[in-house]
């Protein structure tokens, strides 16, 4: 989910320090880029929502009297479904982007010619330069945010294909392990959006005056 997390930070910056200065085709790109952006973190939000109630789901399943395990499970399944659509939803909105942001950094760079002075050139080009470069070095955090998140899904797939099979006293008591896992998992994500959404914030106030 998190390495679509990543193109944020760069749509900010496109429109922030570069949308202004260059020509309708470019502007036209930058305000496709900042769109596809803004849906993105929309789904983004609404996969975490959908992550908290999954877990919420999981933690009434476990903590079922034995008699009354028919309902919570398929409430708990319910929501994964739902959370898996919703991070599917993802996937594909942050390829969009990223292919909307390759566009225009192509445009960007073909608008670094139309720039007569030699000094203005370069400093242009050093400062679409400087942007790369920060941007990807964003990406160890955004990359570490993925990672558990996959992790987490695949403890709650199994915890859910495991009860499919033997949902009962024994069962959940068998799973406790794995339920404490996804809660890590889930612990990790959570400290992995809160550093994601502090370094777009330090990026986004360097590149365009602090507005997201």
């Amino acid at each position: 989910m998190l390495k679509k997390l990543s193109v944020i930070a760069l749509g900010v910056f496109l429109i922030g320090t570069c949308a202004s200065s260059f020509g309708a085709q470019a502007r036209k790109k930058a305000e496709k880029s900042i769109e596809s952006m803004r849906k993105t973190r929309e789904e983004i939000d609404k996969a975490k929502i959908q992550k908290d109630k999954t877990m919420v789901a999981l933690g009434q399943l476990m903590g079922q009297s034995q008699t009354d395990l028919k309902k919570p499970f398929k409430k708990y399944t319910d929501e994964l479904k739902k959370l898996d659509k919703s991070a599917e939803k993802v996937r594909k909105l942050a390829t969009d982007m990223r292919a909307k942001n390759q566009e225009f950094f192509k445009v960007w760079e073909k608008e670094l010619s139309n720039i007569q002075n030699p000094e203005l050139q370069q400093k242009a080009g050093e400062r679409r330069s400087q942007a790369i470069k920060q941007f990807e070095d964003l990406s160890p955090v955004f990359q570490s945010t993925r990672e558990s998140f996959v992790s987490l899904m695949a403890s709650l797939e199994d915890i859910r294909n495991y009860l499919s099979l033997d949902l009962s006293p024994t069962g959940i008591a068998t799973i406790s392990d794995m339920f404490k896992e996804a809660q890590t998992h889930n612990q990790a994500v959570d400290e992995g959006l809160a550093k994601v959404k502090q370094e777009m914030g330090e990026f986004a106030a360097e590149y365009s005056g602090g507005s997201s």
